[in-house]
């Protein structure tokens, strides 16, 4: 069996100001969780049978019910007789891929989708990723395809292009590299992908503070430049991104690299400074002892969990995102300039998930 557990600012609006200091074990979903995501105000899991439960803020339509309605309590999105085997959420929109690769979306893409719509593609789907009024899609051949907002330039088309609403619309960047690609990551206003082919990371969209990490700061990083990665050797020449509204992190396969850039605002690069950084730097806080899986930024705080299923938090911790007790009695002065141990769940971590407020966590 499973537990989430959930802790940072309440996702409930009649509960403003109100805090979790500590992660808190959360229920009212059936099933046994095997996956768990966090957006704006919202929470979604996924079940062992295929199902999805939401709960929180309704606005757009985020929660998948059929109106804007907030839920104190989980409630069942209805997805006929699909099963979904992975979901995502983004700040106000949210999609999931179902057993047969079909792509279902809702929320708010400039209007409300209020329930879950299938969106055609020409190919099976293996996985999605949400963004800020964007979806992307990775497919069984190895392309990605991009819905909704392209604000900056985030879905991979020139700042003035518009991306048809409820068409998929295929990614060409790198004609040379067989446009085939086997990682993508979405953000607020900016996305990174990775090509299958040599490894190599690819960032557009939104560069005001360096996220794009291809040494500029600028608006808009259009057309998609390559990021500048230091030295770093890889296993199988692959890089797993995880990126998650402003801040943007990269984790090489190796496990005991940790590469980052973008703002330094409150030490959420996780080297102990605030200082901005235009290109991604190693930064070696575990020594040789811990290796990284996954990494997880949230907009002034980021999570990283190890092989041991510890997670590590670092950052901003006012409304107690960070998830420890220090964070109690303080609203802006509490922050973390490196990675510390979440102790209350040591070695119990399989998923975790963040949000700009909050965090959740799937925990044995």
């Amino acid at each position: 069996m499973t537990k989430v557990l959930l802790w940072g600012a309440s996702i409930h609006k009649d509960e403003r100001g109100t805090k979790i200091i500590e992660p808190k074990i959360i229920k009212g979903y059936s099933g046994v969780c095997v996956q768990a995501c966090i957006g704006g105000n919202y929470v979604l899991v996924l079940n062992e049978l295929g199902e999805v439960f939401s709960m929180g803020s309704g606005s757009g339509g985020r929660l998948g019910h059929g109106s804007t309605e907030d839920y104190k309590q989980f409630k069942k999105i209805g997805f006929g007789n699909s099963i979904i085997v992975s979901i995502s959420a983004g700040d106000w929109n949210a999609s999931a891929v179902d057993s047969l690769g079909n792509v279902y979306i809702w929320g708010k893409f400039g209007q409300d989708v209020l329930a879950p719509i299938k969106v055609e593609i020409s190919e099976l789907a293996v996985r999605s990723e949400s963004g800020h009024q964007y979806t992307a899609i990775l497919t069984d051949r190895d392309h990605l395809y991009f819905f909704g907002s392209n604000t900056d330039g985030k879905c991979g088309k020139k700042p003035s292009s518009t991306v048809e609403p409820y068409e998929f619309s295929l990614v060409e960047l790198y004609p040379d590299e067989d446009d085939t690609f086997c990682d993508v990551s979405c953000g607020y206003h900016h996305t990174l992908v990775c090509s299958k082919k040599t490894g190599r990371v690819y960032s557009f969209g939104n560069n005001i503070d360096g996220q794009c990490g291809n040494g500029k700061k600028k608006t808009k990083s259009a057309p998609p430049s390559a990021v500048v990665l230091p030295e770093v050797q890889l296993l199988d020449q692959r890089i797993t991104l995880i990126l998650l509204l402003y801040l943007l992190m990269e984790k090489c396969l190796r496990g005991d690299a940790q590469l980052q850039k973008g703002s330094g605002y409150k030490h959420k690069l996780g080297n102990g400074s605030d200082k901005d950084e235009l290109t991604p730097i190693k930064v070696d806080f575990f020594g040789n002892e811990i290796k990284a899986q996954k990494f997880v930024s949230g907009g002034i705080h980021s999570q990283v969990l190890d092989v041991n299923n510890n997670l590590y938090s670092f950052g901003c911790g006012s409304d107690g995102r960070l998830g420890h007790p220090e964070g109690e009695g303080h609203r802006y002065l509490y922050k973390e300039g490196v990675p510390k141990l979440i102790e209350s769940i040591k070695g119990s971590v399989l998923h975790v998930d963040s949000g700009y407020y909050h965090v959740i966590a799937v925990c044995k």
